[in-house]
């Protein structure tokens, strides 16, 4: 049995056109992060260039980036001229596969699930927590109240971005001239 997100399809939401097309759903976090760490496969929402959803199936294997001996870091405070050692909460970053080919990086806690998939023909899609994008936007606080009692995270394709780059775009403003080999 693998865990599951939560989809339920809500209307695309495109705040003040100043990031792209993203739809917000809600994951179960505790879930999804129990069956990572027991080693069960987890399925997640990946978007697809337009803004669809589709479940997809990954299996997550632990990816430790961190050196052993980092175990805590020090938290100053500037103004006492102290500081405090912190613990690190377990390593959460994975990596895996997407059942049907493809590719995926997440980092997945109790408390939020954030990284991407890179499947074929669809590209990358990301998930992220949804109150920090909400925030960095200046979306009203009493929207943003509305948004999060439902949603909890935010998935796009990179596609639908504003920052997007085709292959092919004319970048530079100028055609692509291809270099003669060395």
């Amino acid at each position: 049995m693998s865990a599951r997100s939560s989809i339920s399809m809500p209307p695309k939401v495109n705040l003040r056109d100043d990031f792209g097309r993203f739809i917000p759903v809600h994951l179960d976090t505790a879930a999804l992060a129990l069956a990572v760490r027991s080693g069960r496969p987890v399925q997640l929402p990946s978007a697809r260039v337009g803004g669809t959803l589709v479940q997809r199936q990954l299996q997550l294997s632990l990816r430790n980036l961190r050196s052993p001996e980092l175990t805590a870091f020090v938290l100053k405070d500037g103004v006492a001229g102290s500081g405090s050692t912190v613990p690190l909460p377990p390593p959460a970053t994975y990596q895996g596969i997407v059942q049907g080919g493809g590719a995926a990086v997440f980092t997945i806690t109790d408390a939020a699930v954030e990284g991407s998939m890179l499947i074929a023909p669809d590209g990358w899609s990301f998930i992220e927590p949804l109150e920090p994008a909400l925030r960095l936007r200046g979306v009203d606080p009493r929207v943003r109240e509305r948004l999060l009692a439902k949603y909890n995270h935010l998935v796009y394709n990179v596609i639908d971005s504003h920052a997007a780059v085709r292959l092919g775009d004319d970048v530079a403003g100028q055609t692509a001239v291809a270099a003669a080999p060395h």
